[in-house]
C-alpha cells in the first residue's frame, strides 16, 4: 500500500517520515560525566573520565541539557566561589598582603579582603579558622595559606577547582588596555 502513494508522493511520504522521527517520543536519555583535570579545566564528556579520576555524573535530560549549553566561564566561577569562597585576611602597610592580592587579581578569583587591623569579630575569625594571628591568611574553600606561597596558594586554588587562569576573553579585554 505504501508503494503507490510513495511513488505519487514521495517528497510528502520523506516528510512525514523525518516529522515523525523529529517529534517522536524518542527520550534522549543518557549519562553525563563532569570533572576537574589536573589544569583545573572543567570537562563534560559521555564517558567517565580516564585513570580513575573523581567525577560526577548526571542522568541526561533535555531540561539540564539546555541548561549544560547556556553556561559560561563565568557561571562556572560563581559556581566554584560559592562552594569554595576565598577569604583574605590582611593589614594596612603590609607588603606581602600587597603580594597576595595582586596575586588572586591576576587569577582572575573572586575574593573577600578582610582588614584584622582594628576588627576584633574578623581577629576571632581567623583565630577560630587558621588557629592563630598571622596575615596575609588566604582561607580557600576551608584550607588557609599564611604569607605569600605561591605554589601553595596555587595548589589549594586548584585543589578548589578554579581554573588555572582568567577567562579567554577577559585576557582580551586587559590586553587592549
Amino acid at each position: 500500500m505504501m508503494g503507490p502513494l510513495n511513488q505519487i508522493f514521495p517528497a510528502t511520504t520523506a516528510l512525514l517520515v523525518v516529522s515523525a522521527l523529529l517529534f517522536s517520543p524518542i527520550s534522549s536519555a543518557g549519562k553525563l560525566y563532569k570533572w576537574v583535570d589536573a589544569d583545573g579545566n572543567v570537562s563534560y564528556q559521555d564517558t567517565p573520565p580516564p585513570d580513575g579520576q573523581k567525577y560526577e555524573a548526571t542522568q541526561l535530560s533535555e531540561k539540564k541539557l539546555g541548561r549544560l549549553k547556556t553556561e559560561t566561564a563565568d557561571t562556572k566561577l560563581d559556581d566554584i566561589a560559592n562552594a569554595a569562597p576565598i577569604s583574605l585576611y590582611i593589614v594596612s602597610d603590609c607588603d606581602s598582603c600587597d603580594f597576595v592580592r595582586s596575586f588572586l587579581d591576576n587569577r582572575g578569583v573572586p575574593y573577600t579582603a578582610k582588614n584584622v587591623e582594628s576588627d576584633e569579630a574578623l581577629k576571632d575569625e581567623l583565630m577560630n579558622k587558621a588557629k592563630k594571628m598571622q596575615v596575609p591568611a588566604t582561607e580557600i574553600g576551608g584550607k588557609v595559606v599564611f604569607g605569600y606561597r605561591k605554589a601553595e596558594i596555587e595548589s589549594a586554588l586548584q585543589a578548589a577547582g578554579y581554573p588555572s587562569s582568567k577567562p579567554a576573553a577577559e585576557k582580551e579585554a586587559v590586553s587592549q588596555n
